[in-house]
């Protein structure tokens, strides 16, 4: 149909038009849109301990994470090449643990 002018299709998230605004304006955009209710204190205060301690074991956990990471970054190799043995490597770990 020649007459009649191409409609695009509007996107359907901010993630679909990614290409076309910066990120920082899209940011902006979603901030300035955003509203929401704040429960009452005592619900805010009830909700915090579980969740302080959901966040603590999470801290917890990213920094285990870390750690054994960088223990498999260090004994891996020599693994690999044959240059560390198991029951090497457990009197160094021991040592450090």
């Amino acid at each position: 149909m020649a007459g009649r002018p191409r409609i695009s299709a509007a996107p359907r998230s901010v993630h679909d038009r990614g290409d076309q605004l910066p990120r920082a304006q899209v940011q902006t955009e979603l901030v300035e849109k955003l509203s929401f209710v704040l429960p009452p204190e005592p619900l805010r205060t009830k909700l915090t301990e579980p969740l302080r301690a959901l966040m603590d074991l999470w801290a917890h956990n990213l920094q285990e994470s870390k750690t054994l990471a960088k223990l498999r970054d260090t004994l891996l190799p020599p693994f690999m090449s044959g240059e560390l043995r198991i029951k090497d490597a457990e009197k160094i770990v021991g040592k450090a643990v």
